[in-house]
């Protein structure tokens, strides 16, 4: 210790040494302080410093560079000022400017004025820049649009300096495929040479029409018909069989078209049983559009895929027309049960729409007689080969749905059929499935693609609502399996999640949160995109510069209603 003291003495005292801290003592003692010099600029209003804390609110400045300095840490002191922009919350001292132009600066912690336009060509400080001044008040009025002197001024076009503006619309990155909405129908190479490999090696005859697809068909087509005869009169065009026929034609070609645009047309003939996905019909219009998007897909011959990715826009079907086909909002659903159905099967329906009535603002209301309005109409047919087919949304004059009673879980399979009739789709068909479970290709019958195949984002929303393995709407694990083994496995704890798959117990979380924002929400709470839940489960609702927009044009999938 006397050592270091010893070594530092001397050090301090060594000649050189000496003369310059003497010569710093003598310049700090008699000569003056720097002075600011600015010949054009305005005579200062020096007042006592006023002195507290910036925390970054409303604190606008610029540096040497002409940079915008927000949320800077600022030091002023008569005519000098100092920022850190490294500092969220730093001492200041400031002396009162009285300038004589500048809009004036207001701040929960300070009030002052931005400092004079300066005339061209002049520095307002010495090896200094001039301050861009009209970006300067761009910014300001920006933030302080009620300022008198931001009045009559034109709205700024900066956005990205200024969090609270409206952002762009979202734009999706073609680069990154997990932002970019698997398209309808959509197959990747993998997927296509595993589908071909089993039609090649003679596992499966892929052409042939499998046992029991005609006689379900034929099926299908009488009870259609036995229905309309209830809902039409004798001289109804409706009533025609050729016309029926002509919609479950439709159902196949589009199945034929989803087939030729996957690029498995030369090794792939589709089952013709009459349904689209097992348990789902379509009106003749909603066959038809679908085969219009598709006819839009390009899927040139040469291509690996074919499946063209330069796809062009699809056209709109599924979720604009049942935003018109939704049941009425705050009225209740009425339906009718056919004669046919025993007590016991009756008691079951109740306990279905009570599976959907529980948690959600949807009530359902027994008819003796057939409403003048639209109504759903429950029909039993004595067949194995399903057990249950309906409509998605709403259909004029009624929505029938086929049941079976004779599948397990018959509760939960009239629930399932009646989330189609009130618009919901099947989980496992949703455009983001791929990043929560694996199709495996190479174990599925390839003439049941149509189990498979990715819906059409331009047609159905998730409405922000995440994915769910226990959806009342998924396919079990093992739906059309070509060898008894797993057609989807999730990606996330597939032990647990499994055997979740395809139960007909009760209605996920997700379901009933997708019901409430389908018809439990004000008038006013809407998306203007049908994109805006995927979006929304992209995280844009919050992430900028996306969120602005998101906020605005979203409410339904950003929960902001």
């Amino acid at each position: 210790m006397e050592a270091t003291i010893y070594y530092l003495f001397n050090y301090i005292f060594s000649y050189k040494n000496f003369l310059f801290l003497l010569k710093i003592l003598i310049i700090s003692v008699f000569l003056p302080s720097p002075t600011f010099s600015c010949p054009t600029c305005p005579p200062f209003d020096w007042s006592p410093p006023l002195e507290g804390r910036s925390r970054g609110e409303g604190i606008i400045g610029t540096d040497g560079n002409n940079r915008i300095g927000r949320n800077m840490g600022m030091k002023m002191s008569g005519s000098s000022m100092q920022m850190n922009a490294n500092t969220w919350s730093t001492e200041w001292t400031m002396q009162p400017w009285s300038w004589s132009v500048g809009p004036e600066v207001t701040s929960p912690i300070f009030t002052s004025t931005l400092p004079p336009i300066i005339k061209s060509g002049q520095q307002h400080v010495e090896g200094g820049r001039r301050p861009n001044i009209d970006r300067i008040k761009e910014i300001f009025c920006a933030r302080h649009p009620n300022n008198p002197k931001c009045q009559g001024r034109p709205e700024s076009p900066i956005q990205n300096l200024i969090p609270q503006t409206t952002p762009s619309q979202p734009q999706i990155p073609i680069e990154e495929p997990k932002t970019k909405p698997m398209p309808f129908g959509y197959l990747d190479a993998e997927a296509r040479d595993a589908i071909i490999k089993n039609c090649k090696s003679g596992i499966i005859d892929c052409k042939s029409q499998p046992f029991g697809m005609e006689q379900k068909r034929n099926m299908v087509i009488q009870h259609e018909m036995d229905f309309a005869r209830k809902q039409y009169s004798s001289s109804s065009s409706y009533l025609s069989p050729g016309l029926i026929s002509k919609r479950i034609d439709l159902i196949h070609e589009l199945k034929l078209k989803m087939i030729k645009v996957a690029g498995l047309g030369e090794y792939v003939t589709p089952v013709n049983d009459g349904t689209f996905e097992h348990d789902v019909l379509l009106t003749e219009s909603q066959a038809q559009n679908l085969i219009n998007a598709l006819d839009q897909t390009p899927y040139p011959s040469n291509k690996k895929y074919g499946y063209g990715h330069g796809r062009s826009q699809r056209s709109s079907l599924f979720l604009d027309q049942l935003q018109t086909q939704r049941w009425p909002i705050g009225e209740s659903i009425k339906y009718f049960i056919d004669a046919n159905i025993a007590q016991n099967e009756r008691d079951m329906l109740h306990q279905a729409h009570q599976l959907i009535q529980a948690s959600t603002c949807i009530r359902f209301e027994q008819v003796n007689e057939k409403p003048q309005t639209d109504y759903l109409h429950y029909v039993k047919v004595s067949t194995p080969t399903f057990c249950g087919l309906s409509y998605i949304g709403r259909v004029t004059p009624a929505n029938p749905i086929y049941l079976s009673f004779q599948c397990q879980d018959p509760i939960g399979v009239a629930a399932h059929e009646t989330m189609h009739a009130l618009g919901a789709n099947h989980e496992h068909l949703r455009s983001d499935r791929d990043e929560y479970i694996n199709i495996q290709w190479e174990n599925i019958n390839p003439q049941f693609y149509d189990f498979f195949a990715i819906a059409d984002p331009s047609k159905f929303t998730p409405f922000g609502v995440i994915y769910s393995f226990d959806s009342i709407m998924h396919y079990g694990a093992s739906t059309a399996s070509l060898n008894q083994k797993p057609t989807m496995v999730p990606k996330i704890d597939p032990q647990i999640n499994t055997p979740k798959m395809g139960q007909r117990q009760r209605l996920s979380v997700q379901d009933i949160e997708l019901l409430n924002k389908m018809y439990c929400k004000q008038s006013d709470c809407f998306d203007t995109s049908v994109y805006c839940g995927v979006w929304a489960l992209r995280g844009f609702c919050s992430v900028y510069p996306q969120y602005g927009w998101m906020q605005q044009n979203c409410l339904k999938s950003c929960n902001n209603c």
